[in-house]
């Protein structure tokens, strides 16, 4: 009986671990998604990710360009925002912002974001 007691926790934390998806996984699955293009099934499988607790600059962008791309800006407007807590200086994921920002007609968070761009990334957006 003692044995049993000791053996039952630790086949259920093994279970756990198994049961739960790595960082590599993740990483391995969202970038597959992303350079196919199936932007439905990365936005589904991102968010799943995220809110098991996965919270990193790659991931987050990948989800909201999935969510851009699906025309759903206010999901990426979210992720992007996430993305840039996980990297600040990330001009990539401030330009999907700032475009995130433009496509819901938030004109005044959208100008803050573009005039933190630099010049050449401004004059290549033609805003």
């Amino acid at each position: 009986m003692h044995r049993i007691k000791f053996i039952l926790p630790l086949l259920l934390l093994v279970t756990n671990l198994f049961a739960q998806d790595s960082y590599q996984e993740v990483d391995s699955k969202s970038y597959q998604l992303y350079t196919e293009k199936n932007w439905q099934e990365l936005s589904q499988y991102g968010k799943a990710a995220s809110e098991k607790g996965y919270d990193y600059y790659y991931l987050n962008v990948r989800i909201g360009i999935a969510f851009f791309e699906l025309k759903d800006f206010e999901n990426a407007k979210s992720y992007f925002e996430k993305a840039l807590q996980n990297s600040s200086a990330s001009t990539y994921a401030k330009e999907y912002l700032f475009w995130s920002y433009y496509n819901l007609e938030e004109e005044i968070e959208a100008q803050k974001i573009y005039q933190s761009l630099p010049d050449s990334i401004q004059k290549r957006m033609d805003y």
